[in-house]
């Protein structure tokens, strides 16, 4: 988890793995699955260790996480990689309430090194 200010950023990992669920319920990367897209990006992924720049259509949901520190969330997520890419999904909370894409989009920007530049599609 990387601290930002009154933010956090949590990197949910792929799809397919889960996260253990707490006392309360299901995990918070779970309960974000079910949300629905409210925006899609086409966004400039930058270079890892692991991965080289390239271009990513990612869908954009935000939801409420209960009992959570900070509870609102914005998920970002690729549906489907290019072969042989791994799928990117992240889950970003903050303790400001997001209501609407541009929301989402002001706590991506506020997350160094997610994306290089993104559009919205």
């Amino acid at each position: 988890m990387i601290a930002l200010a009154d933010r956090h950023a949590t990197q949910a990992g792929s799809v397919g793995r889960r996260q253990p669920a707490s006392a309360h319920g299901p995990s918070p990367c779970d309960l974000a699955r079910r949300w629905a897209a409210i925006g899609h990006i086409v966004a400039e992924l930058p270079p890892t260790a692991h991965r080289p720049r390239r271009l990513a259509r990612i869908n954009v949901s935000i939801g409420r996480l209960p009992y959570a520190t900070a509870p609102w969330a914005a998920r970002f997520w690729e549906p489907q990689a290019p072969p042989g890419a791994q799928r990117v999904e992240w889950l970003l909370t903050s303790r400001r309430c997001l209501t609407c894409l541009e929301d989402a989009l002001e706590l991506l920007e506020s997350t160094p090194g997610l994306v290089a530049e993104y559009a919205v599609a």
